[in-house]
């Protein structure tokens, strides 16, 4: 059984911020995956002279590069930043609708070959069937695990 999997050529681009409000990292975030970033986070650090910092990092494909650091330089207080060739490999994914108690609900499988190795509830779709029925989300996402783990 062959194994599945993908594989990207992929750029890891990073900034060290440590002059920037905490209300922006929420927006800046926002703007790297509208200018397609697959993948954004930021990491507490310690910078020169021991102030706290924040490290900014975006993962994106070479085609998105450009967009990637201008909103970068435009949307933050960074003035520079590092960029490394990454190779990023991952799983073959499909989304399934599964029956459960509340409605369908949305699933992302994994597969390695014709192996489930995970599944996982979508957490909009979870989001949207608990603003329709007026539930907490957090009961809806246990309904929806608890319906996952007595499918085979």
């Amino acid at each position: 059984e062959q194994s599945q999997t993908i594989a990207d050529q992929d750029l890891l681009i990073e900034t060290n911020i440590d002059d920037m409000s905490a209300e922006l990292f929420g927006h800046v975030c926002e703007s790297l995956f509208k200018v397609g970033a697959v993948d954004v986070w930021t990491t507490p650090i310690q910078m020169k002279k021991g102030r706290p910092g924040v490290l900014l990092s975006a993962i994106c494909p070479p085609s998105r590069k450009a967009q990637v650091m201008d909103s970068i330089l435009s949307e933050s207080t960074a003035i520079g930043m590092r960029i490394t060739s990454i190779e990023r490999y991952k799983t073959v994914r499909e989304i399934k609708s599964l029956d459960t108690p509340l409605g369908p609900v949305k699933i992302k499988i994994a597969m390695d070959g014709d192996r489930i190795i995970n599944r996982a509830p979508e957490y909009e779709d979870c989001r949207r069937v608990a603003n329709e029925a007026n539930l907490p989300l957090k009961e809806v996402l246990q309904q929806v695990w608890a319906t996952i783990h007595n499918t085979k």
